[in-house]
This record gives C-alpha cells, structure tokens and sequence, in this order.
C-alpha cells in the first residue's frame, strides 16, 4: 500500500508541474552564462597566502552546460586523472539582480557566491563573506575560446588568504 500511495503522489506531482504553474521569461542576462558552455582547459597558479603558503600550479577540466530549460549553467570541475573536485550551478536572479553561483564541493557545505557582469570589459565578478573572510573572484572573457581568472580572498585586516590566477581555453571539439 505504501508503494502505490508513494507512486500515486508522485503522478500528482510531475502532472502537477507539467501541467502547472506558467513560467517566467528567461532574463535575457542568462545570455551571459552561455558564453561559459563547453569543454576547458584550466591551468591555474595559486600564490602563497595563508590558506595555500607555498605556490601550487595545477590543471584541471572543465565542463559547462546549460540545464534546467536554459536557466542554469551546470559546471563540473575535475582533475586530469577524471576525479570530480567541484560541482556548479550558476543562474541570474532576476528579483535580486545579480548572478547566483552555488559550489558544491566534497569538502562540505555549498558555498553560494554573488556577483554582477559588467558588459564593456566581459568580466563577471563575484564575491562570497564566511566569517569576515571576503572572497572576490573575477572572470574575464578574452574572446570566445579564451578567459582568465583571479580569485583572492582577505580579511578585514587585509592579510591575504588565497590568490590564485587561471587561463581557461576552450577545447576545440
């Protein structure tokens, strides 16, 4: 019985939604994360700072797409080797005006980031607080097959605790 009132509720709920409510028009700010969709090339140099005190230079893929009807862009970030080191969804909220990005990681809790796109420099900059610790990262896009990155993080002091610079090249498929 309980089985088929499980799968009952579940038919009521995917008529529900396909039926349901209507659908808000994608902003067109969601333009912008489609730039980001594809396979990349990462290579990255994170400088000594408090959380990193000696410089590290890894590579890694990564693979963008847009799910969800168009109103996400899904990220994966992985190793050479394959192994998955971050999950990411990214959205613009049109009641808040700004991009949204969620990082999902194995190290615990998502962390949620918030930014704006400014269109003359193509650059998408976000910004995350944990405990009086700003994150900033910035996203530059150079052209269709190419951006950079810099992410740094700092207390109210000033002292820095992460600073790292990416180029990100589009493979070619």
């Amino acid at each position: 019985m309980k089985i088929y009132m499980t799968a009952v509720l579940f038919t009521v709920i995917c008529a529900a939604i396909a039926v349901g409510e209507d659908r808000l028009p994608k902003p067109p700010e969601l333009k912008v994360l489609e730039k980001f969709v594809g396979t990349w090339d990462c290579q990255e140099v994170a400088r000594p700072a408090i959380w990193t005190p000696i410089e590290k230079r890894s590579s890694s893929l990564e693979v963008n797409k847009m799910v969800l009807d168009g109103w996400y862009l899904q990220g994966r970030s992985q190793t050479p080797t394959g192994t998955t080191q971050a999950l990411l969804m990214n959205t613009y909220d049109p009641s808040q005006k700004k991009y949204r990005i969620w990082k999902y990681t194995a190290g615990g809790p998502p962390t949620e980031y918030s930014g704006q796109w400014d269109e003359p420099s193509q650059t998408l900059t976000i910004e995350e607080n944990t405990g009086g610790i700003v994150l900033k990262a910035t996203f530059h896009l150079i052209d269709a097959d190419h951006r950079e990155y810099h992410v740094i993080a700092r207390d109210g002091e000033g002292k820095v605790y992460l600073d790292i610079d990416g180029k990100v090249t589009r493979r070619k498929q």
